[in-house]
């Protein structure tokens, strides 16, 4: 199969790019001129195709003569909102846009949304599903939101959406900031108990694969989660048990005291106009008590079945995160 992957060069979309030319597919992969990041170069299986997000005609390249699209790049930290429209729902925008003009025989797109996009819930006993009405606090979910809204509305060819929660693996370095911390014997969290959905990244990839050969997945929105509800507390003491700390301190931060340090990172940022995930538009999500969703849909659908968990991923990922000497 012909596939395209836009964020090759992300966490995600490396991941996706390996497993595929490992099954033996070829790969098409978009990058933009103003790209200072090229891990993947052009080979057998790969090629490395030039486009621009902000013009459709400039991404006839990408898209003709593709089986499947996944859309994996966006924006997950900007110095303001318009950049996560710009970064999120425009660039969505001029892909479907694209599809629909240069390549009608596409048998799926594949969207990469987030949990953000659908919102947190009230509580652990009343998980949010797919079909409740989106509710995301945060310029980056809304951004999301608009995407998905404008793919339901306007391509013309089958979609899949899908909505991770927080994910981890290999190579991430939002998670390795986490390992960091601890490893100092550190964890810093919001205060009050928080409770949030995670996915280990090799699951998910699996399963957007998986998705592609499964017509019941078609004009589907799907929540991606290993199915538990984990306290952050919980993560803290698990971590101290995995890197074998003596001394560890779980630092609860009032919000009163965020708002400031998130402020003033926010400020730098735009001074020297580089993105910061201590944001303000962050922190509308930090205030959150319930990031949990229900896995109900994608396991009944789609077979889901994950194969990681916390107790079991973060292991494998510390390994991987000594092993490449992250730390």
């Amino acid at each position: 199969m012909n596939i395209g992957i836009t964020g090759a060069s992300g966490f995600i979309g490396r991941h996706l790019v390996y497993l595929l030319t490992a099954s033996g597919h070829n790969v098409k992969i978009l990058r933009r001129k103003d790209s200072r990041v090229l891990q993947i170069q052009d080979s057998e299986k790969n090629k490395v195709v030039y486009g621009d997000y902000l013009n459709p005609d400039l991404l006839k390249n990408f898209v003709s003569e593709l089986d499947y699209l996944i859309h994996c790049g966006g924006v997950i930290k900007a110095v303001r909102k318009e950049d996560f429209i710009k970064g999120n729902f425009i660039s969505t925008r001029n892909l479907v846009d694209a599809i629909n003009k240069y390549n009608e025989s596409l048998k799926r797109f594949i969207f990469l949304s987030s949990q953000s996009a659908q919102g947190p819930s009230i509580d652990k006993n009343n998980l949010r599903k797919e079909d409740d009405p989106p509710e995301p606090v945060s310029w980056y979910g809304k951004s999301k939101l608009m995407a998905e809204n404008y793919i339901i509305n306007h391509l013309e060819v089958p979609y899949t959406i899908f909505r991770p929660s927080s994910v981890y693996g290999e190579g991430d370095r939002e998670t390795a900031r986490f390992f960091k911390y601890a490893k100092a014997g550190l964890f810093p969290i919001p205060a009050g108990e928080k409770y949030i959905n995670l996915i280990y990244v090799k699951d998910l990839i699996d399963i957007i694969v998986k998705s592609l050969q499964s017509e019941v997945a078609e004009y589907k929105i799907y929540f991606v989660a290993d199915g538990i509800n984990y306290s952050l507390s919980e993560i803290a003491e698990f971590l101290k048990t995995l890197l074998k700390k003596k001394y560890f301190i779980t630092v609860k931060m009032p919000l009163i005291f965020m708002v400031p340090v998130f402020s003033i990172t926010e400020l730098f940022s735009r001074l020297i106009k580089k993105a910061t995930m201590l944001n303000m538009d962050k922190l509308k999500e930090l205030r959150e008590k319930y990031w949990l969703g229900s896995t109900e849909k994608i396991e009944k659908e789609l077979g889901f079945k994950p194969q990681y968990d916390v107790f079991r991923g973060f292991p494998v990922v510390y390994k991987w995160y000594k092993e490449n000497q992250w730390f």
